[in-house]
């Protein structure tokens, strides 16, 4: 018998979390996989030391609170509204081929319409935490793909919140014109009011509160749950308060040091989502099942993949977003469990479906998460069909592509360190050819008359449009070890004799780099000490002249100024 309450269940579930996580780094496996084998082994299906409870569940709630509030705070909405025909063509279309399919299949295998009906609706939608989880960690979020992944997840919380309405309204009673017309009200009340206070409160009643870090964290917390309490009493969900009180503050100028604050809490509670979505599986259920949730898992994993996929090639957009957008999108969601359970909970579908669901959504999370750790080496076999159903790449900023070069450098990465390596390869008139896959850095540069193209840097076609075996010098400024491995590989198997400089975070992650075959590596956090170091060597030799540290300030100042008429043009 083990003790119950909240505290040990807690204190177990850390504890063993953190050291199959410790084991899955040193196994070089995701660690999403470890958080929900956790779960697995204390639940039902393993040693039964936390049975699903209440309390867990709620805990767990509260971490995708904070990770759409977090992404609420960092996502750059104006540039979501760009993407929104994309957004709505690949979002319904996916929505409309997986419900029809799984279905079909559910039907055919001898289920009931109604909970056909219900695995259709969980089969759609993909989990928000495993994405942006996935997204962040790569520092993804504003790529093109992600972009595009982040737009269809609101999409699919839209239709959602829709769903649970005629679910619940089907328990009662057909559902009138009137409630639905009033389920509209709230909604345009609520944005209405996020407005105002965004415009006219906010900035004043945050100004007050900045001037203590600490009531800055915690009235941002607070910010945060008030807006997911009014949204979920409303008929909203949670996540999308969660995410409207992040967007409300990213106008503030304090989003920055609020992110680096609340990130380590949204860790920890994310953590604990996953380990209780693993408790959750039941073996019994499983193997009575089995037949169906191989075919869902099939469905979800591999056909949503695909149609989000072909659909944006055949949108005009480029092979490598398309499939990528496709890939981080292929699981089941932990929206599709609360589908299945207010099912179960009003007498619609069997109980035993929603054990079904719990394992689909696992064994998805667990094997799209290995297959886009795996991107790297299935791409290049996976991708082949887009390029006969593609269609033409419409985006100006993605139509870019150069002529025949040589002698020329190629830069993966303009934004934050690429931004002053530019400016030093333009003043001494060098020619240049800037990857990026960011559209927005794209964007600007071919406005500067800077040729640029969208792209990774282990996008292995894109790598020869460029002229890399003809380069004189290589700069990564992405700092991804395995994607700069890649690019060693390839640049001095095609190109031996290019200069490589490459960009690592970690001085381990940089001394792997010089091992491989770099020329030199960039540790941005270094070079940002030993210019501080320096710039104060220049303050002590001057000590009696400060108006020399003034001008340097004034020059710093005016500096940033003009970087951040760039972003923001």
């Amino acid at each position: 018998m083990y003790p119950e309450g909240i505290f040990f269940q807690l204190g177990i579930l850390t504890v063993c979390a953190a050291g199959l996580g410790i084991v899955a780094r040193l196994l070089k496996q995701p660690i999403i996989a470890a958080y929900l084998l956790t779960g697995v082994l204390l639940g039902v299906g393993g040693t039964n030391i936390i049975p699903d409870s209440a309390n867990t569940q709620d805990i767990a709630k509260v971490g995708i609170v904070f990770l759409l509030f977090l992404v609420g705070l960092e996502l750059n909405i104006s540039q979501i509204r760009r993407l929104k025909n994309v957004v709505l063509v690949t979002g319904l279309v996916q929505l409309g081929v997986v419900f029809a399919a799984t279905y079909g299949a559910t039907v055919a295998l001898g289920y009931a319409p109604l909970t056909a009906a219900y695995l259709g609706i969980a089969a759609s939608f993909s989990s928000t935490a495993v994405v942006l989880k996935w997204l962040t960690d790569r520092h993804e979020l504003a790529a093109l793909h992600g972009r595009i992944a982040v737009g269809i997840l609101l999409l699919q919380d839209v239709v959602a919140m829709l769903l649970l309405m005629v679910i619940a309204g089907s328990s009662r009673e057909a559902l009138s014109i009137l409630s639905g017309t009033a389920w509209l009200l709230k909604g345009a009340t609520f944005f209405v009011g996020v407005w105002l206070l965004t415009k006219y409160v906010l900035p004043r009643l945050f100004f007050y509160i900045a001037k203590s870090t600490e009531l800055l964290f915690l009235a941002s917390i607070a910010w945060a749950f008030l807006f997911a309490m009014v949204a979920d009493a409303l008929g909203f969900s949670k996540e999308i308060g969660a995410f409207t009180a992040g967007l409300s503050l990213a106008t503030l100028p304090y989003s920055l040091e609020i992110i680096s604050r609340i990130r380590p809490l949204k860790d920890f509670f994310l953590t604990v989502f996953f380990v209780v979505l693993g408790l959750e599986v039941a073996p019994a259920v499983v193997h009575g099942n089995l037949e169906i949730i191989v075919v869902l898992t099939l469905i979800v994993l591999f056909l949503k993949s695909a149609v989000i996929s072909v659909t944006m090639a055949r949108l005009g957009y480029p092979k490598r977003p398309a499939y990528l957008t496709g890939a981080v999108l292929g699981q089941m969601s932990e929206f599709s469990l609360l589908v299945v359970l207010i099912g179960a909970s009003v007498g619609q579908i069997p109980d035993e479906i929603v054990a079904v669901t719990s394992a689909v959504v696992v064994l998805t999370v667990i094997l799209n998460t290995y297959w886009n750790a795996l991107n790297r080496f299935v791409y290049p076999f996976l991708v082949k069909p887009l390029k006969f159903i593609g269609g033409q790449v419409r985006a100006k900023e993605l139509r870019y592509r150069p002529g025949r070069k040589e002698g020329h450098v190629l830069m993966f990465g303009a934004n934050r360190t690429g931004y002053h390596i530019l400016k030093t390869f333009e003043k001494y008139k060098e020619e240049v050819v800037v990857i990026d896959h960011n559209p927005e850095v794209i964007r600007r540069l071919l406005h500067r008359g800077i040729p640029s193209v969208y792209g990774d840097i282990d996008d292995y076609e894109l790598l020869q449009e460029v002229g890399l075996p003809d380069a004189r010098t290589i700069v990564s400024t992405v700092p991804s070890t395995p994607a700069n491995l890649y690019l060693i590989r390839h640049v001095r198997a095609h190109n031996p004799n290019a200069l490589l400089i490459l960009t690592a975070e970690q001085v381990m992650d940089a001394l792997t780099l010089y091992e491989a075959g770099a020329d030199y590596v960039i540790i941005p956090h270094m070079l940002g000490g030993e210019q501080a170091a320096q710039m104060l060597e220049g303050v002590e030799a001057h000590l009696t002249d400060p108006a020399a540290f003034r001008k340097r300030r004034k020059s710093h100042v005016e500096a940033l100024r003009r970087r951040h008429r760039e972003l923001v043009g």
